[in-house]
């Protein structure tokens, strides 16, 4: 019975949540090819990150931060809500976003990243308002069920 509750509920809230989960695939992803024994911070487009830390200290903060991203969002989808994890975990993946973004526009050319790496960070912010803003309703209609006047599910 509960499995089939975490299911029933991972499916219902997946759809509402897709960009989430595609973002935090995308951040353990990223994190994995860092990793591979490939050197991908020899590019020049990757010489800010490279400035920070090594590429696998990159691979495996990425990695770990998108696990972490992951299984917040099953258990705020399949066991009980988990706005601020959610909201936490969304604004920690801006952070990877915006350092890739930044260092492939401080390169001096046009590279293709340019075309990807931004857009992610604009919708990790997004992610990070739905977050608040669902943490802030789920609180609004606790308080309102608490004082007795039900709550109309609007601010």
């Amino acid at each position: 019975m509960i499995i089939f509750r975490m299911v029933t509920s991972l499916r219902a809230h997946f759809r509402v949540r897709s960009t989430e989960w595609l973002l935090a695939g995308l951040l353990a992803n990223f994190g994995r090819v860092l990793l591979d024994p490939h050197p991908t911070f020899e590019g020049a487009s990757y010489a800010e990150l490279a400035r920070f830390a090594t590429e696998d200290h990159w691979g495996w903060a990425c990695l770990v931060a998108g696990g972490l991203r992951l299984g917040a969002l099953f258990v705020n989808g399949s066991l009980y809500p988990s706005y601020w994890a959610r909201a936490g975990m969304a604004f920690v993946s801006c952070f990877f976003w915006a350092e890739i973004s930044l260092g492939f526009f401080t390169v001096g050319t046009v590279p293709t990243g340019l075309a990807i790496y931004p857009l992610l960070l604009l919708a990790e912010v997004y992610n990070v308002g739905c977050a608040f803003k669902d943490a802030g309703q789920a609180g609004y209609l606790r308080a309102a069920r608490k004082a007795g006047t039900g709550g109309s599910g609007r601010w």
